[in-house]
Formats: C-alpha cells, structure tokens, sequence
C-alpha cells in the first residue's frame, strides 16, 4: 500500500477577493461592536451591533470620531492605548463610551494595528459590551459584602455547616461563646454539644438536612468544658434545588432559662400550695372574654386544660341552677360598685359531683376607671359546710 505523504500536501489556495469577503462579513455581522479607525483616530467604519448599542447612525458616528465617544473619565487611558496600538502593539483594555440617551456602555475592548508595508496605517477594534455582566458582578458584590458584614457584626454565633457537621464558616461571636480560636478549621458542631444533648442535636440536623428548619434548646459546652444554655436555628442551604449544608444561628440563653427554672419552681410551689389548701387563683379579662386559671382550679371544677373554654359563658355552666341568680346578683353588683365581692356558691363539676366554693375577687380598672380585669382566688369549703 502506498503511504501518503502528509508533509507534501498542499493547502488550497483562497482567492484574495474571497478572504476580504470573508473576513468584511465576520467584521459586519458579529454580535460584539466592531469599528475601524485611522491614524488620528477618525472612525472610517462600524458595524449594526455598534449603531445598536450606542443608538447613533452609522454617519453620526463617523463624523463625531472615535475619542468624543470616550467617557472623559476613561479618556487618558483611551488615548494611551490609542497610541501603542499605532506602535504596533496589539491591546485590550476596558473603557466606558457614551450613549446617545446619556448611558453608559461599558466594554471589554481587543485593538489591532492593521499594518501595510511594515507601517500601522489604521486600527480595528472588537469591543464586547459588559455593561450588564459588570452591573450583576457589582450587584452580586454588594449583596455578599451585606451578608459578610451581617454574618461577621452579628451579635449571637453564626455558623454555617457541610453535610457531614463540619464547620465551613463562622463568626467571632461564635468563637467567644464557645471559647474557641477564630482562625482555627476542621471544627465540628458535635464539639460544642453536651454528651446530655447529643442525640437531641443529631436527630434535628438530620430533619434539617431533610429541608426542614429547626428550632430547639439544648445544653452547649465550651472548650474549657463549661456548660450553658443555647438556642440553636438550623435552616438548610439549598443550592440549586440541592441541600448543601446547613446555616445556623446559636444564641445563649443561660440567663433566660435560669429565669424559666425558677418560675417554673415557684409556680410548682404555688400549685401545691393551693392544692395543700384546696384553693385556686384566677384572672379574667374582661374585654377579651378570656381568663387564666392556675393548676388547682382545673382539679376543683374537674375539667382537663384542652376541654377549658376561658369564657364567662362557659364558667357560668358549672355554676348550680339553683345558684346561679345570686352570683351574678354579686357579679353586676361588683362592677356596679367597680367594688370586691365576696360570695359562696356551689358548682356542678365535669364528673357530676356537686362542691361548694367560697369566691373573694377585686377588680382592676383601667385609665378610665373602667373594669379591665377581676382576680380572685375560690376555696373548695365543701368539707367545713358539712360539719
């Protein structure tokens, strides 16, 4: 078999007419703007795609030249390019030109010297429009310098995490809480979790890995190993339409649980208090139609907190029949007066038994003196009417 040698082919030749044509129809119709200058800068030629962006005619644009068209502030650069590219040297530069309705175009510009017999005797220049790219890239910069400057001043720890728990980023305020170095890496969440909480955290990083925000209390532990309280948020980060990770915010609440603790031991000892004395404290509003009753008094009427409706209509129902006109005789007589009352009556309670109760209240007026509220406390003395 013969072997073809490669080396000796010959390339076709291109008729010199055709290549003009060629080379006349990529400068016409591409997209980017395209124009031809001569020695002093005088624009000889432009394409649609500049008639298009700076809104001028063909003719207009060749008789102002190309320098008017050069925003003042990007003149001397413009002229400095200019004047390389007549030595010779091919250039790229970006610079702002003026449009007819006053905008700006901004364009990322490539200029070569067209040279005949060894000398530049014009300059054909490819300019892309990068107006809107540069306005999204500015946009795009202000928006992470916001969300660095909320991310890094923010006053409780904020964090964000990988699928796996580690730590992409974090803020001081986090570093401060759990005592640890700012400029240190490769930290997982699971370091700042008390062994009491773990499972707690887990199973809600699990949940929020899912798509699902949480919101929880757990006990933190610093790197010293001291203890404290932190509310923890966990919304996950989804990146296009895939959850990446997690961004988290932890704040302490040490100071606000430790206040909880101890409302919640005091409400136990007044819960048992009154159970101890067989009374129960109650608050109603008036304009609301609505009241708090503390844990005994649910006990003495015999109804659970879920069936409990706070109206007055409601309360009335558990007042006996035979009662009722008397109480409220008092109840009108009371608001009458914007006086205390004090009165026995008996209730039917949710179980059918019948009880005796002894009712002191006092009212609480508003700015104008009117009733806004009634607090009192009821005493079961069925057992001492009895004897």
């Amino acid at each position: 078999m013969k072997r073809i040698d490669h080396s000796k082919r010959k390339e076709p030749i291109v008729p010199l007419a055709e290549n003009h044509s060629i080379y006349e129809r990529l400068f016409l119709n591409t997209s980017d703007l395209a124009y031809i200058l001569d020695k002093e800068g005088q624009i000889l030629k432009v394409n649609e795609a500049t008639v298009r962006a700076t809104g001028f005619s063909a003719e207009e644009i060749q008789e102002r030249g190309f320098f008017p068209f050069v925003f003042s502030e990007d003149l001397p650069k413009a002229e400095e390019s200019f004047q390389a590219v007549l030595k010779g040297s091919a250039q790229t530069h970006i610079f702002r030109i003026n449009r007819r309705d006053g905008g700006l175009i901004l364009l990322n510009s490539v200029t070569i010297p067209i040279i005949q017999q060894n000398e530049t005797v014009g300059i054909i220049g490819i300019s892309k429009d990068i107006t809107a790219e540069e306005n999204l890239k500015q946009k795009l910069s202000i928006s992470e310098q916001m969300y660095r400057s909320l991310f890094d001043n923010h006053p409780d720890a904020v964090y964000s995490l990988d699928i796996n728990g580690d730590m992409t980023t974090y803020n001081e305020s986090l570093a401060r809480l759990f005592n640890y170095d700012p400029d240190k890496h490769g930290i997982s969440f699971r370091q700042f979790v008390a062994p009491e909480s773990m499972s707690l955290v887990l199973r809600k990083f699990k949940i929020a890995l899912k798509g699902k925000p949480q919101n929880y209390n757990m006990t933190g532990i610093t790197r010293s190993g001291k203890k404290f309280d932190v509310n923890f948020t966990n919304i996950p980060i989804i990146t296009d339409n895939q959850i990446t990770g997690i961004f988290g915010i932890a704040k302490d609440i040490t100071e606000l649980a430790e206040k909880e603790r101890k409302l919640k031991k005091a409400e136990e000892r007044l819960n048992l208090a009154q159970k101890t004395a067989n009374f129960g404290y109650w608050d109603y509003y008036f304009k609301e139609d609505t009241a708090y009753w503390s844990e005994h008094m649910y006990e003495m009427f015999g109804v659970s907190k879920e069936d409990f409706n706070s109206s007055f209509e409601y309360y009335k129902t558990f007042i006996h029949p035979e009662d009722l006109p008397l109480f409220l005789n008092r109840y009108r007589a009371s608001l009458a007066e914007k006086g205390p009352a004090n009165l026995e009556y008996r209730i039917i309670r949710k179980d059918g038994v019948i009880r005796r109760l002894h009712h002191q209240s006092t009212l609480i007026l508003d700015e104008e003196g009117k009733p806004e509220r009634a607090v009192g406390i009821s005493r079961d003395v069925t057992e001492q009417r009895e004897i």
